[in-house]
């Protein structure tokens, strides 16, 4: 269960996480797309979820093809569901009962940030992220609330991300 979600139930935030993998969904005459972020932490870099399946949407589309390992940053709403089994038969429901859980809907503006390798963030070219050196592990400038962070003078393009 993502209880460090609980919190934000109904609340519109700004999100960054590691893509792992596609995926897809069958429903009542319903075909669809997911995909699995690991990693999922909140615009300051509090942890939220080790992961989640999200559905895929004209803003992950528009974003452009992920591979494994893509940061990517983007807008979402939290809500609450109930999952398990809730029907008549007692051994189902005893394998699994239901319990409240959480999930991220109408994801918007999404973004490739960088590639995560190893705990460290190599920025793409095209990343709106700027550079200011002031010590070995200063940080860079803020980019919608979340900090980075360089791990020495010798490497560049690469950033630690500041998730505590």
């Amino acid at each position: 269960m993502r209880t460090a979600l609980q919190g934000l139930v109904g609340s519109k935030r700004q999100f960054i996480a590691v893509f792992e993998q596609y995926g897809s969904y069958i429903g009542k005459d319903v075909v669809g797309r997911t995909i699995l972020l690991s990693s999922l932490s909140d615009s300051t870099g509090r942890k939220l979820a080790g992961h989640v399946w999200i559905n895929y949407t004209a803003a992950f589309d528009a974003a452009g093809d992920f591979e494994k390992g893509d940061v990517i940053t983007f807008e979402a709403l939290v809500r609450g569901y109930v999952k398990g089994y809730r029907g008549a038969e007692i051994d189902k429901r005893l394998q699994s009962p239901p319990s409240l859980d959480y999930f991220l809907a109408f994801p918007r503006n999404v973004q490739k940030v960088g590639k995560w390798e190893q705990n460290i963030l190599i920025k793409h070219q095209s990343s709106k992220y700027k550079e200011r050196r002031r010590g070995p592990t200063a940080p860079l400038k803020k980019h919608n609330g979340v900090n980075f962070y360089l791990p020495g003078p010798g490497i560049k393009r690469r950033i630690v991300l500041g998730v505590g």
